[in-house]
């Protein structure tokens, strides 16, 4: 059997405010071992604090990892052909009172 709950107001959460990215990165091309910096430009409504956070995806394809810390942008190390190209990079932004909202994910070319 399912019991019905009910759900005083102070136990509905509700985020209010909006995040909005204005520029999502770009696509990087770089000759290793240069590094490749990635940016992405957002905004939140209501007076909230973005924080950010990086992820790479080795190869293009399978699970994202974090990388980077809480910054509109992130710079990679030292790149190599083997080890980097075809890495995809995105950045997913969170605030305290609003929906996290993931970038665009762009591909990283080490030639």
């Amino acid at each position: 059997a399912i019991s019905s709950m009910t759900l005083d107001a102070e136990d509905v959460v509700t985020k209010d405010n909006l995040i909005s990215i204005s520029v999502h990165p770009l696509p990087q091309s770089v000759t290793a071992p240069a590094t490749a910096t990635f940016t992405v430009t957002a905004a939140v409504t209501g007076g909230d604090t973005i924080s950010y956070q990086w992820q790479k995806q080795e190869g293009g394809s399978g699970a994202w990892s974090n990388v980077g810390t809480n910054s509109n942008s992130f710079t990679t190390n030292a790149t190599s052909v083997g080890a980097d190209n075809g890495d995809k990079y995105r950045c997913v932004l969170t605030a305290t009172n609003a929906q996290p909202v993931t970038s665009k994910a762009v591909r990283l070319t080490v030639a």
